[in-house]
C-alpha cells in the first residue's frame, strides 16, 4: 500500500460520518448556477501557499454528518439548484479521500435531482476516482502547474497519479474544468499562457487561468447584496408562477404565508431587504420565503411542477447568464468527439430529464 492509499484509509469516516463544512449560495466560484460548497477536512498535499490549512486535518469544532444527514441539510436549497442549473460541489481539503462517503451521498441525492461537482487535485488513488466518476457531472481540477518538477516542488508530491486520473476521466468522457494558477515564485504568466496552448492540458473541456491567492487576507469578500439579488429573483420568478397556478395558499400547507396587498397573491417576496450586513441570502426572512415557496411547489402535480420549474429556469438562466458561469474561463475547448462522446445534451432536454428523475415516483 503506497502513502496515498494509507492516507485515504486514515481519512475514512468514523461511524460512517465525515467532517464537512457547509457554505450555501455560492455563485460563480465553485461551479455553475447556485451551489452549496461542501468542504471535507483532510488533505494529502503540502501546498506552500495553502489558504485552507485548517482543513488539512480534522478540526475540533467541525460538525460530523452521515450522507443522509448531509443531504437533509442541503435539500433546503433544492429549488435554487434546479432553477439555476446549480447543485453541490464537494471540496476540501481533498474530497476524494472520502470517495465512499461521496458515493453514498450521491446515491441518495441524485433521485432528488442533485447535480454534483467535485473540486479536487486528483492526486489520489485511482480507485477513489473510479468510485465516484459515474455520479459527478463536472470535475474542477486545480492543476497547480503542468510541469512535473514545478508541481512536485510546490505540493511536495509527484503528479503521476494526477496524469493517470486525468487520462481515465478523458477516456470516460467526463467533463473537466481545469484551473491553472499563476503562483508567485513558481511560475510566470507567460509560462501559464504557454501551458494553456500546449498539449499538456489536452484533458480539459474548459481551462481557467487565475492569479493564485497566497494568503487568506487577499480573498475578496463576497457581496452579500449581489447574492441576495440573484436569490430574490429566483424566488420572485417561482412565486409569480405559483400565484398563477391553482395552488392552495401557503397557510394551508405550512401554517404561515407571506401576505401581499392583493389577497390573490398567496406567495410574494419582499422587494426591499432591510437586513443589515453581508448576509449572503441566509437571513431568516429569505429562508422563510423560500421554505414557503418550496412547500407550494411540493404541493403541485408532477406535470405542473415540471412546467413551472422549466419556465422559471429558462428566465433565470437568461437573466443571470454571466453570474451563473464559473468565473475566468479563457480557453474553452473540447476533446475529440470520438473519445468524449456527447458530454451533455442541450440544456432544456437535460433539465427536463433531471426534473423527471426527481418526481418520477409521483408520476
Amino acid at each position: 500500500m503506497n502513502g496515498l492509499d494509507t492516507k485515504m484509509k486514515n481519512m475514512e469516516n468514523k461511524d460512517g460520518k465525515a467532517q464537512v463544512y457547509i457554505s450555501r449560495h455560492r455563485i460563480g466560484s465553485d461551479g455553475d448556477g447556485i451551489r452549496t460548497l461542501l468542504s471535507f477536512t483532510g488533505c494529502n498535499l503540502d501546498c506552500k501557499f495553502c489558504i485552507n490549512k485548517e482543513l488539512r486535518s480534522v478540526t475540533p469544532d467541525g460538525k460530523w454528518y452521515s450522507p443522509q444527514e448531509l443531504l437533509d441539510e442541503v435539500l433546503v436549497d433544492k429549488y435554487y439548484f434546479l432553477v439555476s442549473d446549480g447543485g453541490v460541489t464537494f471540496s476540501g481539503g481533498e474530497p476524494l479521500l472520502h470517495a465512499e462517503f461521496i458515493r453514498e451521498f450521491a446515491e441518495l441525492a441524485i433521485p432528488h435531482g442533485m447535480d454534483i461537482y467535485v473540486e479536487t487535485s486528483l492526486n489520489v488513488a485511482e480507485e477513489a476516482v473510479k468510485t465516484v466518476e459515474r455520479y459527478v457531472s463536472k470535475w474542477i481540477v486545480d492543476i497547480k502547474d503542468s510541469r512535473p518538477e514545478v508541481y512536485e516542488r510546490y505540493t511536495g508530491c509527484s503528479m503521476d497519479l494526477v496524469n493517470r486520473n486525468l487520462l481515465f476521466l478523458w477516456e470516460e468522457g467526463a467533463s473537466v474544468h481545469m484551473r491553472v494558477p499563476v503562483i508567485p515564485g513558481y511560475n510566470t504568466e507567460t509560462e501559464v499562457n504557454n501551458a494553456l496552448q500546449s498539449n499538456n492540458l489536452r484533458w480539459a473541456e474548459e481551462l481557467e487561468k487565475f492569479d493564485y491567492i497566497t494568503c487568506r487576507s487577499e480573498i475578496p469578500e463576497a457581496d452579500g447584496k449581489d447574492i441576495c439579488k440573484v436569490l430574490k429573483s429566483v424566488r420572485m420568478e417561482m412565486a409569480r408562477r405559483l400565484n398563477r397556478s391553482a395552488v392552495p395558499p401557503a397557510s394551508r400547507i405550512l401554517g404561515i404565508f407571506v401576505k401581499s396587498k392583493r389577497q390573490s397573491n398567496y406567495y410574494c417576496v419582499e422587494t426591499e431587504c432591510n437586513n443589515a450586513g453581508n448576509c449572503l441570502g441566509t437571513c431568516p426572512r429569505c429562508d422563510l420565503e423560500m421554505e414557503t415557496i418550496s412547500r407550494g411547489l411540493d404541493a403541485l402535480s408532477f406535470r405542473d411542477r415540471n412546467e413551472l420549474i422549466g419556465e422559471a429556469s429558462r428566465c433565470i438562466r437568461t437573466q443571470f447568464r454571466n453570474e451563473f458561469a464559473i468565473n475566468g474561463i479563457i480557453n474553452p475547448r473540447h476533446s475529440p468527439s470520438h473519445l468524449m462522446g456527447d458530454i451533455k445534451p442541450s440544456h432544456d432536454s437535460w433539465l427536463i430529464k433531471r426534473i423527471n428523475d426527481i418526481f418520477s415516483d409521483e408520476a
